[in-house]
């Protein structure tokens, strides 16, 4: 009696466990992915096999039957429709064209066998066996079951044939659990054809729940049929529980069968023993239900909240793209086991060019970061917002497909999230294949949305960082070439000075000719004539002898004349000379004498009192001969024309600063003096106070210039009172400010 119960209750456990299983896989075809051909088949399909395991329940559970037998007639009406749906089905499935003829033929046998499946032609009544109750077959059905075997078989050897022929693992993939699946549930249908006839065999097809399973694991595990059914941990622990609750039943079913059966009627222990059974059992087998599921369906495990920590904390201290897809890399590896993690980055503006880490798509290497430009893709991520799997897109209708079909084979991605900021879109992370084979649970769908949203914050930031590094390479750049462009433009100003000093050192010496020419005219016009005289004496003498005392005292008076002409061009030549030298020996006083000595001939008032006054131990000074004898010519001429009328005093000084090493050089008028007003122009270019025509205003500005140059100071000193002093200083010994005796 007890095992008559326990094979009663796995009789109608097992296919009640199909029928759910078929049933929840109709409804899923149905709900994510209803508008494809192959999808609507699948559902009619496996909503047919869960009506036929629904009817082997009700047959058996009903006590009438008569009602029993209806309803198992009524059953056929469908499944007969089973034939041409199973050829359409794998038609559709493995995109076969040209066979409409065999899904037309198989309509037919349906439609030939449709009026019959409510005669006893067809079912002739219902038999029961230790199991339970069954059909029994009638004349015609034994004419089905030959269309049936034949379909079954012809299926199978196209799924096989098609399996032999897949180029890629997915594809293999798929028609493996089709095949294993479907045909399998298929074949164990064709095995009830025993019972049906009268052969006490427990009906192979009950044990459909096993290729239900297998096939079910398949949809959820590698999306078959691109239904996108991503489903919760939650939804996979449910089922699994309804199937071993249904395990717990029939515990239950056999406790309470041990105490009635035995005809040992004790309710309490029998209350007791499956109270012990609910407690002891249940909560440990949900436990293994679980990690089984986290085992076999899911793969690998994660702790969602420290993971969501980790890259919060983590991913937006990273400043640099190729630094932000690294480490996304290692730890989307880590934590989901993708085949490959690639961050797709936009650029920020038409205008930037992608660099050495932005490459465009066309352009990129086995790296991890990327730049695409394709405003399409772009637009639709902005609106879609959530991650995109590769099976949901094959099956979506939206004009973007092929072109976001050509990003994801690019790529080798099955899931794509968006990296959105606000309403733009930055970029995009692309996740290949698990290394597992697992599927993308919703779980993995919130978690990659979640930790897109936080990447899309380090992009933010590492794009900010991109533009402050652009602005200083631009500013960088741009002092760059300042500072080239000053560089150039401080060679063109020496270049430019170099040539005014020459200039009005020329035109010093232009100046001084007519003076100079008049000052060698003098002595050289009295040489001559004295040598004249001295001839024309001799000559007398020759034939007189007398006068030898008056000759020697104009020869003597000649040879002067002679040498201060000398001296003269001596000055002139050493003031004129050009050279660029500033390391010449220049004894200061000797500066002052050729100075003094080229302006003679504009100091010839004899009102006009110049004096010298030199301390003993004025040291020689390192510099340029002529640069400097320029300088003291154009601040004496200044001085002497200063004074009104040509009646005055000029005093001129020198004195050691021996704690500085330097020299001052001091030359003091008498004149009016400068106003304030004009004091503070005097040394700029091109300033002057003299009428047109009498100066360029060059002559103290390139006095200044060399001084500078010469590592040397030189002020103007003008008092209320009168008067005006110039004062310049200049180093010796190494006393220029660079220790450099080539001060510039």
């Amino acid at each position: 009696m007890r095992c008559t119960v326990l094979v009663s209750l796995v009789y109608l456990l097992l296919p009640g466990a199909s029928a759910f299983i078929l049933f929840g896989l109709g409804l899923g075809a149905v709900i994510r992915a209803p508008g494809t051909a192959t999808n609507r088949l699948f559902a009619a399909l496996t909503v047919l096999g869960a009506c036929i395991n629904a009817d082997i329940v009700l047959v058996t559970v009903l006590t009438d039957k008569d009602i029993a037998l209806t309803v198992d007639r009524i059953a056929y009406l469908f499944f007969v429709f089973s034939i041409p749906l199973y050829i359409r089905f794998v038609h559709s499935f493995l995109a076969i064209e040209g066979r409409r003829f065999l899904e037309i033929t198989g309509y037919c046998v349906s439609f030939v066998f449709l009026p019959f499946t409510q005669t006893p032609l067809f079912v002739s009544g219902l038999q029961e066996y230790y199991f339970g109750a069954i059909a029994k077959a009638g004349p015609l059905y034994h004419c089905f079951m030959i269309c049936a075997a034949a379909t079954v078989f012809y299926c199978l050897a196209t799924l096989r044939a098609a399996l032999s022929a897949a180029a890629t693992n997915s594809e293999r993939n798929r028609i493996k659990y089709i095949l294993a699946g479907i045909g399998g549930s298929s074949l164990l249908f064709l095995f009830n054809y025993a019972p049906l006839t009268g052969f006490p065999l427990y009906p192979p097809g009950n044990f459909i729940v096993i290729p239900s399973l297998f096939l079910a694991y398949g949809v959820l595990k590698f999306d078959l049929l691109d239904m996108g059914i991503l489903v919760r941990r939650s939804v996979i622990y449910g089922t699994m529980t309804v199937l071993a609750s249904a395990v717990y039943i029939v515990v239950i079913g056999l406790i309470n069968a041990f105490f009635t059966g035995a005809d040992r009627s004790h309710p309490l222990v029998a209350a007791t023993a499956m109270a012990a059974v609910v407690v002891l059992a249940l909560q440990p087998l949900q436990s293994f239900v679980q990690r089984s599921v986290d085992r076999f369906v899911f793969g690998s495990r994660y702790d969602y909240q420290d993971t969501l920590k980790h890259f919060s904390g983590d991913l937006t201290k990273y400043l640099v793209f190729e630094d932000i897809g690294d480490f996304l890399e290692d730890s989307l590896k880590r934590i989901l086991e993708p085949e490959s993690v690639r961050l797709i980055v936009l650029p920020a503006d038409e205008e930037v060019q992608p660099d050495a880490n932005h490459r465009k798509v066309a352009e990129l290497d086995e790296g991890n970061v990327g730049v695409f430009l394709a405003t399409d893709i772009e637009s639709f991520f902005v609106n879609h917002r959530e991650p995109l799997s590769l099976s949901a897109l094959e099956s979506a209708e939206t004009k973007e497909k092929e072109r976001l079909l050509s990003f994801f084979n690019k790529h080798a991605a099955v899931l794509v999230a968006p990296v959105l900021s606000k309403e733009k879109l930055l970029g995009v992370i692309a996740l290949g294949q698990k290394m597992s084979g697992m599927l993308y649970v919703k779980e993995d769908m919130e978690l990659l949305a979640t930790v897109a949203h936080q990447c899309a914050i380090a992009l933010e930031n590492a794009r900010r960082y991109e533009e402050i590094m652009e602005l200083n390479r631009l500013l960088e750049f741009r002092v760059s070439a300042r500072t080239e462009a000053l560089k150039a433009a401080l060679v063109e100003k020496e270049r430019t000075q170099e040539l005014l000093i020459r200039s009005e050192s020329l035109a010093a010496v232009g100046q001084l000719v007519a003076g100079v020419a008049h000052e060698l005219n003098n002595p050289l016009a009295g040489a001559s004539s004295l040598m004249e005289s001295s001839l024309e004496f001799l000559e007398v003498r020759r034939k007189h002898n007398e006068g030898e005392n008056e000759l020697m005292d104009d020869l003597r008076f000649a040879r002067k004349e002679i040498l201060r002409a000398a001296a003269i061009v001596k000055s002139l030549l050493g003031l004129s000379r050009q050279t660029s030298r500033l390391d010449e020996t220049v004894y200061p006083s000797e500066l002052i004498e050729d100075a003094l000595r080229v302006l003679h001939n504009q100091r010839n008032s004899p009102e006009m009192e110049i004096v010298q006054n030199f301390a003993d131990d004025l040291p020689p000074i390192r510099g340029n001969f002529s640069s400097l004898g320029q300088v003291f010519i154009n601040v004496i001429r200044n001085a002497i024309q200063a004074l009104p009328g040509g009646a005055g005093r000029i005093v001129i000084t020198g004195e050691t600063l021996k704690k500085q090493k330097k020299i001052r050089i001091n030359v003091s008028d008498t004149g009016p003096g400068i106003p304030p007003a004009v004091l503070k122009d005097i040394f700029k270019p091109f300033f002057t106070t003299k009428a047109p025509g009498k100066g360029t205003g060059l002559g103290l500005y390139i006095a200044h210039e060399i001084v500078r140059r010469h590592g040397g100071i030189i002020t103007v000193k003008s008092p209320k009172e009168g008067g005006t002093t110039v004062s310049i200083e200049l180093g010796f010994q190494g006393g220029c400010p660079d220790g450099n005796l080539n001060c510039r």
